[in-house]
């Protein structure tokens, strides 16, 4: 029997039988030719598996086979040694990896690092370990029947994975190119998009336009500052640009709104060409803080890298435009994820720290299919089985941070500790108490001697969990992230500030030294000047001593790098805790660091499945904690988000309401194919009317108001009258006239991409009037609306509601997705669709009125036209739950003071 059909397995072991154990180099092959034709050999094999294989190819490759075959082309082998290797997988798997390794970094101009993260060797390092021939205990060499199940087994994983991984890969780049057009022009996102994906496009738009250039300077810390204010002289609105983001600053015309310059003057405008900076404040004057990281501003500061008084005067006079650059970073870093991801069921002799993880999250049973989910009930879990507590890690009673738990938050915690389980997901509903539990969750697992990766998807929530971590006894955190983007609370635990606290006495000593040592070098420059008449040796000898003393500047300067770096590497070393973004995760300072004990990804439901793989291959366990019925991670393509890219891994690895009983026990958790879920069930915020909507619509029932808050109204807080309407924890004000038209005023109007209702914002500020008289203090209400237009409105009508109320605070005005983890004791949401067809547009989206609703503790008004709002199905029953839990009055009769009589007759 010829080689070309003898089985890959036989030719193994007979190699090994031959050769022996271990890869042969040129002398054991019978010389340099011999290992030259075999790595030739390979080198073709090689070249394909890199530029034709498919992950579709992965699965069925056989290396020794496709080596024998390949050597045909090359004609006989020059020794008999190196025939026999071609079987010999501890010399030709190295190789072929090699090769491969080789020709990628040809294909990336020499970049090694960006090669061994392309998914092309991901696949070329799973085809190297296809088929690998195990030893048995007796020492021989040949595959068990347990070793071909496990191989069979194994080859699915990587299969699965695989496919999965190229799916998200494709879905990446559709969202890239979207992002890309989006940065340039909205009106790439017109023609057959929805209703509902036009608006969720506009409300996200990432530009700030009708901008002019006021002032260039340099910060306190040295960097180049420009300063742009709207020309119209307002606000700049709410959009989505925030501290931290990096911007395209473009010329897009003259401030005067004239296109008539002369033709010059037009050639200037089309000569600029765009910049690029970084968004440092949003405020009112140089060096102040961020006034928040969504918010109208008097000005925006951007941080420049280049020369700001160029750009000031190639500017001046002109009307600016900032769009949000794409994010190359984190797009780059997700995709090296999805390869390591790829890679790791792969890898058999090292066993990779996050492989339970992986083997867990792609169970044989459990569905990898990315699919659009766009409601509450977007679970794959399957095979789900109650776990009873008692098998779960016990914990001390007594917390670390001193808080005191119920049942299904202890439950929590002994999940959390359970290291059978390498994934648990937790989902925190409104008002449970998700932060503080989280916070216990790290400081346990410092507690118990673990590294933690603490990770969420946006700067805030991370600045969040660093304030609370700040001063619990068990915690050394460090936080990681671009100083400006952490918050001033956070900013002492970043990595920065730690590093410049530890190297503040070296660096002072240094400016000294480097000062002295500076002088001494000019002194003796001089002095080697004026040398004009003195014996060469003397010249000789100051120009050595001038080569020394800079030798030695250079040392000093040099050193300072040397020195902050190890600083960084010891206050890393003994941290416990590592907090950063999920995409700050895929730092090159944190991917050189042993891998964490434990990843915990916090609001973990608004983050995509790649943007989570980030941090997940850095741990061998993992915790996902969030809300998959409340805000879902931000995606533009329409194409992506109906693909599946805007649903979360969390909320693909949680079971599916149905696959629940009806009545579910608090002192039990659920086991879904390895991956531990439950569910926190008593929330502590909102009056029970309002948890209870909630409570059925998107958690099937098992929501519970705890008896503190159950019962609590706006009259019980102090100096508030008791009224009818202080007394009603839900309320409706439509806008729709008794006799079923739309008033001229109430109908909702289009701006740009976004809505706005003026009779509504009215009605909303005649409710605060009445709030305010009955003693709600100011700071205890919040207008929300989903429309950024409507929210701009609202701010500009706010200040003129208050003028004859006095109090320490106004009325904080916001979007719904910026006051997701935020709460009020009473919130007014504006719903702004008002037409004739029923159109409610992105209102559709259940969870974020599910956000909104649940932001109130005693009460909740929504002002809305009820017809248009009962248009949909799940806006209808909110409405009824209303109907039958609160109030429902009409706005005509607020506004012409007869609420109360209205509200004490419906009661």
């Amino acid at each position: 029997m010829d080689d070309a059909s003898t089985p890959s397995r036989e030719l193994e072991r007979v190699a090994v039988e031959t050769l022996g154990r271990g890869p042969k180099g040129a002398r054991a092959l019978g010389g340099r030719d011999a290992k030259a034709w075999l790595r030739a050999v390979i080198a073709d094999v090689a070249t394909w598996a890199i530029e034709s294989a498919t992950a579709a190819d992965v699965e069925g490759f056989d290396l020794t086979r496709e080596i024998v075959r390949a050597s045909g082309t090359r004609g006989a082998a020059p020794t008999a040694e190196a025939a026999v290797a071609r079987a010999h997988r501890e010399t030709t798997a190295p190789l072929f990896r090699d090769a491969a390794l080789g020709l990628l970094k040809t294909a990336f101009d020499g970049d090694e690092a960006k090669a061994r993260r392309s998914e092309r060797f991901a696949r070329a390092w799973a085809m190297s370990e296809n088929g690998e021939v195990r030893k048995t205990p007796n020492g021989s060499m040949r595959v068990t029947e347990d070793d071909a199940a496990g191989d069979s087994r194994n080859a699915a994983l990587r299969a699965r994975v695989a496919r999965h991984v190229d799916v998200g890969q494709e879905l990446l780049d559709i969202e890239r190119a979207c992002e890309l057009a989006s940065s340039s022009s909205m009106d790439e996102f017109n023609g057959e998009a929805s209703d509902f994906d036009e608006e969720s496009l506009a409300e996200r738009e990432m530009r700030a336009s009708g901008l002019r250039l006021v002032g260039a300077t340099r910060g306190g810390d040295g960097r180049a500052l420009l300063v742009l204010r709207a020309t119209d002289g307002k606000d700049i609105p709410v959009n989505a640009l925030t501290v931290g983001d990096r911007v395209t600053i473009s010329a897009v015309g003259f401030v005067s709104g004239s296109y008539d310059a002369d033709e010059a003057t037009q050639e200037r405008l089309g000569d600029i060409a765009p910049a690029q900076a970084t968004v440092r404040f949003m405020g009112d004057a140089l060096g102040k803080d961020a006034i928040g990281r969504y918010g109208d501003a008097g000005s925006i500061t951007l941080e420049y890298e280049g020369d700001e008084r160029a750009l000031a005067t190639s500017l001046s006079g002109l009307e600016v435009c900032l769009s949000r650059a794409p994010d190359e970073t984190t797009y780059e870093r997700q995709r090296r994820a999805l390869n390591i991801l790829a890679s790791i069921p792969a890898v058999k002799r090292s066993k990779p720290a996050c492989a339970r993880i992986v083997r867990t999250i792609f169970h044989e049973n459990r569905p990898t299919l990315w699919r659009d989910a766009r409601g509450f009930d977007g679970g794959d879990g399957v095979h789900v089985e109650a776990v009873a507590a008692e098998s779960l890690s016990r914990v001390e009673r007594r917390s670390v941070t001193g808080v005191t738990f119920d049942n299904s938050q202890i439950l929590a915690l002994r999940a959390a500790s359970t290291k059978k389980y390498p994934v648990v997901c937790v989902q925190g509903p409104p008002g449970t108490g998700k932060t503080a539990v989280v916070i216990e969750m790290i400081a346990q697992a410092c507690a118990r001697g673990e590294r933690v990766l603490a990770c969420a998807p946006s700067n805030l929530a991370v600045d969040n969990l660093v304030e609370r971590l700040d001063g619990i006894d068990a915690v050394r955190a460090v936080r990681f992230g671009a100083p400006e983007r952490i918050s001033a609370a956070a900013l002492s635990c970043s990595i920065d500030a730690k590093v410049a606290e530890a190297t503040e006495a070296y660096f002072q000593k240094q400016r000294v030294d480097s000062s002295e040592t500076s002088a001494t070098l000019r002194e003796l420059m001089e002095r080697y000047q004026k040398a004009t008449n003195v014996p060469s040796a003397v010249k000789e000898k100051l120009q050595g001593e001038i080569e020394a003393t800079k030798r030695k500047l250079k040392s000093i300067v040099g050193g300072g790098t040397k020195h902050r770096k190890a600083a960084q590497t010891k206050i890393v070393r003994e941290a416990n805790v590592v907090l950063t973004t999920n995409a700050g995760a895929g730092l090159d300072a944190l991917q050189t660091l042993p891998p964490f004990d434990l990843v915990v990804i916090d609001e973990a439901a608004q983050a995509s499945e790649p943007l989570s793989w980030i941090p997940l291959v850095r741990g061998k366990r993992a915790i996902l904690i969030g809300d998959p019925c409340q805000l879902a991670p931000v995606i533009l393509s329409r194409e992506a988000i109906e693909a599946g890219l805007a649903r979360s891994l969390m909320s693909r690895l949680m079971p599916s309401a149905e696959t629940l009983p009806l009545r579910d026990d608090e002192s039990s958790a659920r086991v879904s194919d390895g991956i531990l879920t439950l569910t926190l069930s008593t929330q502590y915020r909102s009056h029970e009317a309002i948890s209870s909507w909630s409570s059925k619509e998107a958690y099937a029932g098992r929501l519970r108001a705890a008896d503190s808050v159950r019962g609590a109204l706006l009259r019980d807080l102090p100096g508030v009258q008791d009224t009818v309407l202080t007394r009603t924890p839900m309320l409706m004000i439509t806008t729709r006239s008794p006799q079923g038209r739309i008033p001229s005023e109430y109908s909702e109007r289009r701006v740009g991409g976004s809505y706005i209702n003026e009779g509504e914002a009215k009605t909303a500020m005649a409710h605060v009037k009445m709030l305010l008289k009955a003693g709600v203090r100011a700071k205890d209400i919040v207008v929300i609306s989903p429309y950024a237009a409507q929210v701009r409105l609202l701010r500009s009508m706010i200040a003129v509601t208050l003028e004859d109320f006095a109090d320490d605070r106004v009325v904080d005005v916001s979007s719904v997705d910026s006051f997701q983890g935020r709460e009020a004791e009473c919130v007014i949401i504006s719903t702004v669709r008002s037409n004739g067809a029923g159109r409610v547009g992105f209102l559709s989206d259940s969870r974020r009125m599910n956000v909104a609703v649940t932001r109130g503790k005693r009460q909740v008004a929504i002002i809305g036209d009820d017809q248009t709002i009962k248009s949909d199905d799940f806006l209808r029953r909110l409405v009824h739950h209303i109907e039958s839990a609160g109030l429902f009055i009409p706005q005509a009769e607020l506004f012409s003071q007869k609420a109360e009589v209205v509200a004490e007759r419906a009661a």
